[in-house]
């Protein structure tokens, strides 16, 4: 039997490098030629993860340089204005013809000037910083930086376990010098299995603590993307206050009659267009560089220092059978020394597992039944023993990128290196070595489900930008200057000079402000509620839906929970059976009843309907097992369980009954366990498959129990939870700040267009030149008139998308609701929707302003008849007696 058993494991090593199902292997001279060459540096090859590294980074590279020559091009079409007035000779003599005015003024050439003065300042801190953070991103791409901005965070305790063996000594040794049955005893403790138990301690207590990672580049790039596209906001504000100008028109008298005959003067804005191209091809540069960084794609990729003659074998014993996700089921182990026919001392042979040992042994045939050549089959043997040692460490390899997708396969061609999609790359016979596979994340961020979610959250940025904008743009410009006679040729003079002023009335502006704060808040906490409540980062997203069916209202307010942990494994089903990977097991408390007569905790079923019946089979209402599922609660130990797909939605519906806690999250992890209790000491093993024999080989053997449990139960690592609130309060207070940040500003341009531009009056509003005499007030006349400027018109803009940001978060908080799920899907819903959401944010407002200011200062009779209910309930305590401590002894 044992040369039998050889024989077939030599089969299973040809078949595996190899890879030809159904075909026979040729056992000659010229195929033993080919596997020798660099058989030696092939075995010596050790296969390395590479840390996340930017494909195609020539156009990353390509991306940099068009952002550092975007910098000074845009930068020296700034050093001119872009629209100017030029004041000829016809324009000079225009004064000529005004009564009382010749040889009074000097008229100049003037420009228009930003109010926001700082935009040069703040265009550079942000692209410089965008440009840094891209030159941080292409650094760590390269290979000599490869260790660069490593995160290590470690901790042990070590010290905990050796004070604790210090411990078991000393009372071994103080058992030793009293002699007796304790000798043997102390003689265990300390050189028997104890000093072993504390050794592998001291390992888990340095590997449990140790962390060791590395900030991803790719958000480093997303940084970047975000500061490019500020630049480029300042770029347009930049464009739009030189393009929106309007003729500035100058009146004097003409015919000795005062200010009835006012002949106009139009100044008439040029462009300077050769500053204008630059700048245009500056903010080119720059999306054409923030489009490429948007199209950067980084992967983690594994080099094989050989080629794959059988790419479709390659494919059967790594991937799964999409070739998206790598094999879990595949064990290459080392045979024990058993079954390997040779002596303890001697190494052990690479085996399989028995599923791919059953499956591979159909790809060989009896080629190796040949005894003629011995020494040949030997020679042959050690190389297929190397080259499946080779195979063993891709395994080990490839095993740290599971639940990433094959996204590139790159291999070496005639023409040289070539790249393909994993699709494209699988239809290949052969790939030439070296060969590269490049995987990516399984979980890739994507914009939310509910397009409302989505609106708001656009809607915000833009209003962000529009309100800081408007905070610090003048919202009017002059529009035209009245020459009067009774003034000075000094203040003539200064009121000319004026002819490109703008500005904004002191206060104006603030309001502005105060709404870009709340807007930025709210478009944070929408990150946020994404974050912590969009289904593609959480699990159960069919538990929740069926939870919502049952509970509308606990799954509308639940509570929203953060949790950060050592432990990153995926734990919702749906990525293993994507995957094709059977289910994990996991420690995890359970739900369970405690006895305190018999000192256990009994493990309840969530899949059975007599829980308080007492095994009667009498289906329970759903009342009584509810009120039998408060008594539940979390066990003292955690037990290993695995995880499963959640049953149909009707059984689901009751299973989740009475599972809701207040200080816990949702139960959406679905579990089976073989436990039936907990004791308070136990001695037995607590893993699954122990406990799974236990019961099976039981005198009567019992089904495994079902529970959904939240995710604070989960355990094996450390974690730890943060209670971050109710949903239904983050949703109320987004809507609260959008809603404000749109009152403010609104305010501000309510004001200004009732007043019709006539709020700069002194020098103090004019904000862009330099301003020494200016009065505008009405006992002067009004000598300037004033236009609307972008400021208004950018504050006017923030202003929708804040009221629209506010309605679109109250309808995505009604759309999530699992009442409204199928009703949302269509246009007459969403309008009818989002005309209540205008009502009651209407309503909101006057109870606000009118209503509860009246209910504070006049109670009403329903406030009134209240306060006489509880003084009628007030408690007396004169009639209580104080028990003495030994009454009751």
């Amino acid at each position: 039997m044992m040369p039998e058993k050889n024989g077939r494991a030599r089969g299973e090593k040809k078949a595996l490098l190899d890879s030809r199902e159904n075909t026979e292997v040729d056992d000659d001279e010229s195929e033993t030629e080919e596997t020798e060459e660099g058989e030696e540096e092939d075995v010596k090859h050790e296969y390395v993860v590479a840390p996340e590294k930017l494909e195609d980074e020539e156009w990353q590279y390509l991306a940099f340089c068009l952002a550092c020559v975007a910098v000074p091009l845009y930068m020296w079409s700034q050093s001119k204005p872009l629209s100017c007035v030029e004041i000829g000779p016809e324009e000079a003599r225009w004064t000529h013809w005004c009564h009382g005015l010749t040889g009074k003024l000097h008229m100049t050439s003037f420009c228009m000037r930003s109010c926001m003065k700082s935009q040069a300042k703040l265009f550079m801190f942000t692209e410089g910083l965008a440009i840094a953070l891209q030159l941080v991103a292409l650094l760590m791409n390269h290979p000599g930086c490869a260790a660069w901005m490593n995160v290590i965070v470690a901790g042990d305790m070590q010290r905990q376990v050796a004070q604790a063996q210090e411990s078991v000594d000393h009372q071994a040794a103080k058992a030793k010098e009293k002699g007796g049955m304790k000798v043997a005893l102390a003689k265990w403790t300390v050189d028997g299995h104890l000093l072993t138990f504390f050794a592998h301690l001291r390992k888990v207590a340095a590997l449990n603590f140790r962390y060791n990672g590395k900030i991803r580049p790719m958000y480093m790039l997303l940084m970047s993307m975000m500061l490019t596209s500020l630049s480029l906001v300042q770029m347009c504000i930049y464009f739009f206050t030189n393009m929106t100008t309007y003729p500035v028109m100058l009146y004097c008298d003409t015919n000795h009659t005062g200010t009835e005959d006012m002949e106009p003067l139009a100044l008439d804005y040029t462009f300077n267009w050769t500053h204008f191209i630059f700048a245009a091809l500056a903010a080119l540069l720059l999306c054409i560089a923030m489009w490429l960084q948007f199209k950067g794609v980084y992967t983690k990729q594994v080099e094989i220092q050989a080629s794959i003659p059988n790419v479709k074998g390659f494919k059967e014993l790594f991937f799964e059978q999409k070739g998206v996700y790598l094999r879990q089921d595949l064990r290459l182990q080392r045979r024990s020394a058993e079954d390997a026919g040779t002596s303890p001392s001697s190494p052990a042979k690479p085996d399989f597992s028995h599923a791919v040992t059953k499956r591979l042994t159909k790809m060989v045939t009896s080629d190796h039944d040949d005894t003629d050549a011995k020494e040949k089959e030997k020679e042959k043997e050690n190389k297929l023993e190397m080259k499946l040692e080779m195979l063993g460490k891709l395994q080990k390899t490839l095993a740290r990128l599971h639940f990433h997708k094959l996204r590139f396969v790159t291999f070496r061609t005639e023409k040289g290196k070539k790249r393909l999609r994993a699709a494209e790359a699988w239809e290949e016979k052969k790939w030439d070595g070296p060969v590269v596979l490049h995987f990516v994340s399984r979980n890739q961020i994507r914009l939310p489900e509910n397009r409302h979610t989505t609106a708001g959250m656009m809607l915000s940025f833009v209003a962000i930008i529009c309100l800081f904008s408007s905070a610090k743009l003048c919202w009017h410009c002059v529009e035209g200057i009245h020459m009067e006679q009774i003034l000075t040729k000094w203040e003539l003079q200064k009121l000319v000079g004026l002819v490109g002023a703008c500005g904004r009335h002191i206060p104006v502006g603030v309001g502005s402000l105060i709404g870009f704060l709340l807007m930025l808040a709210a478009f944070m906490l929408q990150g946020m509620l994404f974050k912590l409540a969009d289904p593609q980062f959480q699990c159960g997203d069919s538990v929740i839906k069926a939870i919502g069916k049952v509970y509308p209202r606990e799954v509308k307010e639940r509570q929203l929970w953060f949790g950060v942990k050592s432990n990153n494994r995926p734990l919702d089903h749906k990525a293993y059976i994507e995957a094709d990977a059977a289910q994990p097991k996991i420690w995890c408390h359970v739900w369970v009843k405690k006895h305190q007569e018999h000192d256990r905790e009994h493990v309840q079923d969530c899949d059975t309907v007599n829980h308080a019946s007492g095994g009667k089979g009498e289906e329970l209402e759903l009342k009584e097992l509810e009120e039998d599922r408060k008594r539940w609660i979390k066990s003292t130990m955690p037990t290993e369980v695995q995880l499963r797909a959640p049953p149909s939605d009707a059984k689901l519906q009751r299973c989740i009954r009475g599972l809701l806690r207040d200080e816990l999250g949702m139960p959406v992890l679905c579990i089976v366990t073989p436990r039936e209790h907990f004791k308070t000491l136990e001695k037995d093993k607590q893993d699954f498959e122990s406990l799974k024999r236990t019961q099976e080989e039981g005198e009567e053997p019992r089904p495994l129990k079902m529970q959904l449990v939240p995710m604070q139960f989960v355990g094996g690592s450390p974690c730890m939870w943060v209670n971050l609130g109710s949903k239904i309060i983050w949703e109320k207070l987004i809507g609260a700040f959008a809603f404000a940040a749109f009152l403010f500003p609104a305010a501000e341009v309510i004001y200004e267009f009732c007043l019709k531009s006539r709020t700069v009056k002194t020098c103090a509003d004019i904000l862009n030149v330099e301003c020494v005499f200016f009065d505008n007030s009405d006992a002067a006349g009004h000598p300037i008139d004033f236009r609307i400027a972008l400021g208004f018109k950018s504050a006017l803009c923030g202003c929708i998308c804040a009221m629209l940001a506010s309605l679109c978060v109250r309808v995505a908080a009604i759309r999530d609701e699992p009442r409204n799920s199928e009703k949302a899907k269509g246009c007459l819903w969403a309008c009818s929707t989002y005309i209540k959401s205008m009502g009651y944010y209407i309503r909101m407002f006057l109870n606000f302003v009118c209503w509860w200011p009246c209910s504070c200062w006049c109670p009403t009779r329903e406030s009134e008849a209240t306060e006489e209910k509880n003084n009628m309930n007030d408690l007396e305590f004169e009639d209580l007696e104080e028990v003495p401590p030994h009454a009751g002894q």
